[in-house]
């Protein structure tokens, strides 16, 4: 008895596989797709070398392949735990945590996985993707322009950038990178359709009427190209054509909300008031929750005079995008003018709260006010407004100066670049694209202790601004 319990347990060790092994298995079954084969043995592995990080991050990856991710980031965080600076577990980390909605710990993790391993595009390009999604364009700026550097020929890559450029507000940053997609990937529609809208963006809207027309020509099929095509008519003031232009597209569908919204704009435009608002109304009857077309429906009404009905739309345009401020300051404007003096200000402060960059809806306030006799919140409201407007006049200079520092940051001149965003600073100190420029120049500069400093301040601005965004349909405003 005790042979045959001898023999048995020979069998099994003869069996059992080295680690060399295991790791062999488990990359073949790995490069075969066969995620379940690949985990066995590499936990297998786990186990003979437990403090392996490369082992534990393999084992991490699996599961989260096979949609286990609390286990995943078990192992992840093992890891860490054995290395520390084990980068590649640090990404994975961030893109298990990021898909969890845990955005502020998977940014932290894809942060910290860059800096280890800058040249790592993927890590980069990742990190950049995740912080335009959560509303940092600046900082991603800084990552897409490190990953084109590298890889040119990536049209990809080049639309990213000229995404986050536009998501910062800047249509001229991203036309460049919009023109270099174009110029890898001619073909591509959509780098197109971009290229077009940040031309009509830089007040070129011509030569953007001509790459929609490019697009069509080879694909007539592609909706967003004629869309853009009325656009352009639109932005050129070429109406008669852009409201031809939008019949036609509803001759062939008349159930497109966006098209009908476009072509009351259009008539609104053409101070075809009644016919506007009867595309509108058909816009909405499609499209309930379409906001751009009750704000618009709104000012056209208020236009014709209806100011009950006007303070309807205006009402629904706010409650279906609660942090939109124009809404508010329409809604005010239609109060003050139909005498209800104390429900204005409360729209008017409202819209404050929501957008206090702008001198229009402080200087409305400070009219209501007078209205009611508080004269003293009556010179508040126009002396912040004065404040606001020349905020605002301090800020263009700075834009100026911005746009001159990236342009020579472009040529290598470094000293010339810092003296412009260092002077767009001192001018608008809150302008967050101006200390992002300022630390691309001292991270190429070896200062990395400042430039990681001015990028923490850029994207807490950026986090903090509320300026719009760049729509990429023609807007209401």
């Amino acid at each position: 008895m005790w042979r045959l319990v001898l023999v048995a347990l020979l069998t099994v060790v003869a069996a059992a596989q080295s680690l060399p092994e295991l790791l062999r298995e488990g990359a073949a079954r790995k490069a075969q797709g066969d995620a379940v084969g690949a985990l066995t043995a590499y936990q297998q592995a786990a186990k003979i070398a437990p403090n392996s990080a490369e082992v534990q991050c393999e084992v991490g990856f699996l599961l989260a392949v096979l949609k286990r991710p609390m286990e995943a980031q078990r192992h992840f965080r093992e890891t860490l735990r054995i290395d520390p600076n084990f980068a590649r577990a640090r990404h994975l980390l961030g893109l298990s945590l990021w898909i969890g909605g845990e955005r502020e710990p998977a940014l932290k993790e894809l942060r910290i996985a860059a800096r280890l391993r800058p040249g790592e595009l993927e890590y980069r390009t990742r990190l950049g993707d995740a912080l335009v999604e959560s509303g940092r364009p600046g900082e991603a700026v800084l990552h897409y322009r490190a990953t084109v550097e590298v890889k040119p020929a990536d049209a990809s890559l080049w639309n990213k950038l000229g995404l986050a450029w536009q998501q910062a507000g800047d249509m001229t940053e991203a036309h460049k990178a919009y023109a270099e997609a174009v110029r890898v990937a001619p073909d591509n529609n959509d780098f197109r359709n971009n290229l077009g809208l940040s031309l009509m963006g830089t007040g070129r809207g011509d030569e953007g009427l001509a790459e929609f027309r490019r697009i069509l020509e080879r694909d007539p099929a592609d909706l967003t190209a004629r869309l853009n095509v009325g656009f352009a008519l639109t932005q050129t003031s070429e109406l008669d054509q852009a409201a031809a232009w939008f019949r036609d597209m509803l001759s062939r569908d008349p159930s497109l909300a966006i098209v009908h919204y476009n072509l009351g704009l259009v008539l609104k435009q053409k101070d075809e008031l009644e016919a506007a608002i009867e595309e509108l109304h058909r816009a909405i009857e499609l499209d309930p929750v379409l906001a751009d077309a009750h704000y618009t429906l709104a000012m056209t009404l208020w236009q014709t005079g209806d100011f009950p009905a006007s303070e309807r739309e205006t009402s629904a345009a706010a409650a279906l995008r609660p942090d939109w401020a124009e809404p508010w300051f329409l809604l005010g404007t239609v109060r003050r003018q139909a005498g209800d003096h104390a429900k204005a200000a409360e729209a008017l402060r409202e819209a404050i709260r929501l957008d206090p960059s702008t001198p229009g809806p402080f200087n409305t306030l400070a009219q209501v006010l007078r209205l009611q006799g508080d004269e003293a919140g009556s010179r508040e409201a126009f002396q912040k407004g004065a404040e606001v407007k020349a905020r605002l006049e301090g800020q263009q200079a700075a834009v100026f100066s911005v746009n001159t520092g990236f342009d020579q940051l472009s040529k290598g001149d470094l000293p010339g670049a810092e003296q412009q965003f260092r002077r767009a600073i001192e001018k608008a100190p809150r302008m967050a694209k101006a200390h992002s420029g300022l630390a691309e120049v001292l991270r190429k500069r070896g200062q990395t202790v400042a430039a990681n400093r001015e990028l923490r301040l850029a994207e807490t601005l950026q986090a903090e601004s509320r300026a719009a965004t760049v729509s990429l349909q023609m807007g209401g405003r």
